[in-house]
């Protein structure tokens, strides 16, 4: 009874369903950690804006600074400070560029569940009057004919480009998480060479000070 073809509707219902499941609990894990990129884009804004008060201060007062730390010291702290700073405005650009790709998603799903709700419904009558009529009709959404129109306005080579990524992507529900998780990832490391420039400059500046 076990290889009974009779069961074979059966065993792919049942690894359909382990499929979806299974992929759904990836796309939240992703969704999950995406989120956090907001609450570290917070904390890199906090100091990014405390290095460019710092910068300013420094600017404003470039004589007083480097008649404490010397000259030296002054470039040294400097160069800390404003690594400090194009890590923080890297890490910003790269969360920006992370919200409006969740935006998009989020706008993007929501139409696209929507519009297929009613097409469902209607290709389901459609088939039903191709039946009654012995009819075969080809139905569904046709992807390429999407893509196509949706990319006529932006340049060739870049249709062409997000075209064959997309085709390409077509069976991988999870491909388009891997770019923000990308992004994700260099931001969480921009965000820690910030914070470790940073310290360093304020340790450089102890050290400049107390040993000059």
């Amino acid at each position: 009874m076990i290889d009974d073809p009779r069961t074979e509707p059966l065993r792919r219902w049942n690894a359909l369903a382990r499929t979806n499941t299974e992929n759904a609990i990836v796309s939240a894990m992703f969704d999950a950690v995406l989120k956090s990129s907001e609450t570290i884009n917070e904390y890199g804004t906090w100091l990014l804006v405390g290095a460019a008060s710092i910068a300013a201060f420094y600017i404003s007062n470039g004589d007083d600074v480097v008649e404490l730390l010397t000259r030296r010291g002054f470039l040294v702290c400097g160069g800390f400070l404003v690594f400090s700073c194009l890590c923080g405005l890297s890490s910003k650009f790269l969360a920006l560029l992370n919200k409006i790709n969740s935006d998009v998603r989020a706008a993007l799903l929501a139409t696209m569940i929507e519009h297929l709700q009613k097409y469902d419904a209607e290709e389901k009558a459609i088939q039903e009057g191709a039946e009654f009529w012995g009819i075969a009709l080809e139905t569904g959404v046709r992807m390429e004919r999407i893509l196509d129109e949706y990319l006529a306005p932006f340049p060739k080579f870049f249709a062409r480009l997000v075209k064959k990524r997309t085709m390409q992507n077509m069976a991988n529900p999870q491909a388009h998480y891997y770019m923000p998780a990308r992004l994700f990832l260099l931001q969480s490391i921009l965000v820690g060479i910030q914070s470790m420039t940073f310290l360093g400059f304020l340790i450089a500046g102890l050290y400049y000070v107390a040993f000059r």
